[in-house]
């Protein structure tokens, strides 16, 4: 156990300085390849649907796990956008965000119908994240943003368990 620890402290501190420099190149102007910014605005577009539709989640959803969930993804979008803005990337503003028909659509439900639309949209949602998050990782470009994609794409494998989980509870809890 000790000598794994060990490793894991030395391929944190070789990895860290790396990303560190990395990073400080980057705000110092350096500029971001074709396939990174292709990435950071697909992942932000995605992003702002994810966002727009769990904010009203956050208000309309009567089941406890449904709340909890778009509460959970609310606060990580709102974090990757911060994320992404540091790296000059300009996330959808709100006004884009509502136009989305599915954010349109989900304002005119409630109750049960509301939740499973709900969800089935953040599945979907996360479906179409995965994807791109496989794609730039792919590309070998920015090690850096690289990283950040692993993270998320691990975030976005998380919650799509997590949809699975609670769509089995809204199932389940209907046919009682």
């Amino acid at each position: 156990m000790q000598r794994r620890s060990a490793l894991s402290l030395i391929a944190l501190g070789a990895i860290v300085p790396t990303l560190a420099f990395g990073q400080e190149q980057r705000l110092e102007g350096g500029k971001l390849g074709e396939a990174a910014n292709t990435y950071l605005r697909n992942t932000l577009e995605v992003g702002a649907l994810a966002l727009a539709a769990s904010r009203i989640a956050q208000e309309k959803a009567t089941n406890l796990w449904v709340k909890k969930f778009a509460n959970y993804e609310t606060a990580e979008q709102e974090g990757v956008a911060n994320i992404f803005k540091t790296l000059g990337a300009e996330p959808p503003s709100e006004s884009t965000e509502n136009q989305f028909p599915q954010v349109r659509e989900l304002r005119g439900l409630s109750g049960r119908r509301f939740e499973e639309h709900y969800l089935q949209g953040q599945h979907d949602g996360h479906e179409h994240l995965l994807r791109i998050q496989d794609a730039f990782i792919k590309t070998g470009e920015d090690p850096y943003i690289a990283d950040m994609a692993k993270l998320i794409r691990g975030r976005v494998e998380e919650h799509l368990d997590l949809i699975a989980a609670i769509r089995g509870g809204l199932h389940s809890y209907a046919r009682k």
